[in-house]
């Protein structure tokens, strides 16, 4: 078994997208809000005299960075967001993940508009049944949770790809691991992605089993096979 694509969670700064390329991980989570006309990653609400700010553009300046780019909207401005990305050839290593209910319908109406955009979709506050109307199916991730239950799990991933956030009960509450191991391991086994404040601990075998030689191989055939999903073209 190979692990999971891993995310590393809250990379709002230049720096800390280094750190997370040395712990492993296979793409960084930022958060995207809007700043004047800019568009900026910051997961809290912006003052206005705000300075030393991180642009979306910046996530991209590196033509030859193939790692993942994660986007977190905290505010609604997902189209603003792929119509940026297109420009910047950026679509293919991006993901944009949305959890607000509002946000989803807004993540699916872009989508329309922008077919190569890969989505992943948090059950929160959305139903599945809702999921599907909006996406005309399902987007090509959809997150689950330690407590989702095992029958839309099983539904979700024969339709799509499952991510899972170890942020709020794994990465939090480690005596948490050691009760729900076995769920855990259902999770790693069924999950495609998963986003983590310690990338080192899904890449050195703690939670999985990490085959470093194809590394930058198997980010990319994960990546390029999240596209067909929504369309029915994949399993």
């Amino acid at each position: 078994m190979t692990r999971p694509l891993v995310i590393a969670h809250r990379r709002n700064s230049r720096s800390s997208w280094a750190a997370a390329s040395r712990q492993g991980a296979d793409g960084v989570e930022v958060d995207v809000r809007r700043h004047g006309r800019d568009l900026v990653l910051a997961h809290d609400p912006i003052l206005r005299n705000a300075r030393d700010l991180v642009r979306l553009e910046d996530l991209y300046e590196c033509p030859g960075d193939h790692s993942v780019v994660y986007l977190d909207f905290k505010e609604d401005v997902v189209e603003c967001a792929a119509e940026r990305v297109e420009r910047l050839g950026g679509l293919g290593r991006s993901i944009f993940f949305a959890e607000a209910r509002d946000i989803v319908k807004s993540l699916a109406a872009t989508k329309k508009r922008f077919p190569d955009l890969i989505a992943n979709v948090c059950m929160r506050t959305v139903a599945v049944r809702e999921i599907e109307k909006w996406f005309d199916g399902l987007p090509e991730y959809v997150q689950i949770e330690l407590w989702t239950r095992p029958s839309p799990c099983a539904y979700l991933a024969a339709r799509t790809r499952l991510a899972f956030d170890a942020m709020l009960t794994v990465d939090r509450f480690p005596a948490l691991t050691r009760l729900v191991q076995t769920r855990i391991g259902e999770i790693v086994r069924a999950a495609a992605m998963v986003q983590t404040d310690y990338p080192e601990r899904w890449t050195v075998n703690r939670y999985a089993v990490t085959d470093r030689s194809s590394h930058t191989t198997r980010r990319r055939s994960t990546m390029a096979a999240a596209r067909p999903i929504a369309d029915g073209r994949g399993s």
